[in-house]
């Protein structure tokens, strides 16, 4: 029996094809991820409150200061000192939803975390964006739109339902809302937005939304002669 030709060079099959992920470059890319994270989310001077204030401006810009039928008025605004309890962490970082009855003046307000409820999410999932690279792949922008909507998404929900909440408690009055709803967003609201590992979770969730949208199509064969693997 004849023997067989070995392998032309331009042909021969690329092992950085049947090894996606290296050790070494899974490795550097979790630095990077760290690196960056830390960055983020290191304790800038004011950042908290620029953070906060840009996150009320943005709600109440798009709709959630307003006059509810019930005549109350409603705005998100930054907690100033004094608002919070000492017992707060990160006081900084605290919205408040402010109702104000204008016939009475009476005001009652709700403390709202936009630390992690928005900007850790949003933080983890840029240091996950930069990581991957995601950027290089061939439907970028698509897979990064729909990442970035999901954090968003869960920021919104954060907010909706912590307002929703708090409109409809007796002593607000502002909304009147059936029971089996409400029994529901008190579901909602105790398993997505309470857990602390939820503010990871969601931008891990997206982070793989953006790498499985962004994917180059698979076409059934294997590329060969090139040496460089996949980003």
């Amino acid at each position: 029996m004849a023997a067989r030709a070995p392998w032309p060079e331009t042909a021969r099959p690329n092992p950085a094809w049947l090894v996606r992920a290296r050790p070494t470059s899974l490795a550097r890319r979790a630095a990077e991820f760290l690196c960056v994270l830390a960055l983020l989310m290191a304790p800038w001077p004011r950042l908290g409150q620029a953070f906060c204030e840009t996150f009320c401006w943005t709600a109440n810009t798009l709709g959630l200061e307003r006059q509810l039928d019930a005549g109350l008025a409603i705005r998100l605004e930054a907690a100033r000192d004094g608002d919070l309890g000492p017992q707060r962490t990160h006081p900084e970082w605290h919205a408040l939803l402010r109702v104000e009855n204008p016939g009475n003046a009476r005001v009652t307000r709700l403390g709202f975390n936009t630390r992690s409820t928005a900007y850790v999410p949003a933080s983890a999932f840029i240091a996950l964006l930069v990581a991957t690279r995601a950027w290089r792949r061939p439907k970028a922008r698509l897979g990064i739109l729909a990442g970035s909507l999901l954090v968003v998404a869960f920021s919104a929900l954060a907010l909706g339902l912590s307002c929703t909440r708090f409109l409809a408690l007796p002593r607000v009055g502002a909304l009147e809302i059936p029971r089996e709803l409400q029994r529901l967003l008190d579901t909602l609201f105790m398993a997505w937005i309470v857990p602390p590992g939820m503010a990871y979770a969601t931008p891990l969730l997206a982070a793989a939304l953006m790498l499985s949208l962004s994917r180059k199509p698979t076409t059934g064969r294997a590329e060969l002669g090139s040496g460089s693997s996949p980003v």
